[in-house]
C-alpha cells in the first residue's frame, strides 16, 4: 500500500520535479509582471488603457528582467497549491519526457527529426 502524503506535500514534490519552470508558471509569471506594471502606472496617475501596448510591454520585459526568480518562485507556488494548475503542469512535464525520450529513441536508432514523413512524400521521393 502506499504511503500516504499530505496533499501539501504532494505538491511540493510536483515543484521540486520540475528542472524547469512549466509554461504554466511563465505564463502566470507573465500575468503577474503585467499586473505590477499596471499597478505601477496606475501609481503614476495614469490609466493602463490609455498606455501603448508596446510600451506596457517594454515595461514588462523590464520588470520581469529584474524581479524574473521571484516572479517564477511566486507562481511555482501559486501553480502548487491550484489544482488545476497543477494538473496543466504536470501534463506538461509528462509530455516533455515522452518528447524527450521519442527524441532519444530516434537518435539511437540513427533516424533524424527530418527523415520522418508521410507516405506521399517517401514516394515522391523514391520516383
Amino acid at each position: 500500500m502506499a504511503e500516504f502524503r499530505p496533499i501539501g506535500a504532494a505538491a511540493a514534490s510536483v515543484v521540486e520535479r520540475l528542472a524547469q519552470p512549466s509554461g504554466v508558471a511563465k505564463a502566470l509569471a507573465h500575468h503577474m509582471a503585467r499586473r505590477a506594471v499596471e499597478a505601477e502606472l496606475r501609481a503614476q496617475g495614469l490609466r493602463p488603457v490609455y498606455v501603448p501596448y508596446v510600451q506596457k510591454l517594454a515595461l514588462m520585459e523590464a520588470y520581469k528582467a529584474n524581479h524574473l526568480p521571484a516572479l517564477l518562485a511566486r507562481a511555482a507556488e501559486f501553480v502548487a497549491r491550484d489544482p488545476k494548475l497543477r494538473k496543466m503542469a504536470e501534463i506538461e512535464e509528462r509530455e516533455r519526457k515522452r518528447r524527450s525520450v521519442s527524441q532519444s529513441d530516434l537518435t539511437k536508432v540513427g533516424i533524424e527529426k527530418t527523415q520522418l514523413s508521410s507516405t506521399t512524400s517517401a514516394i515522391f521521393e523514391r520516383s
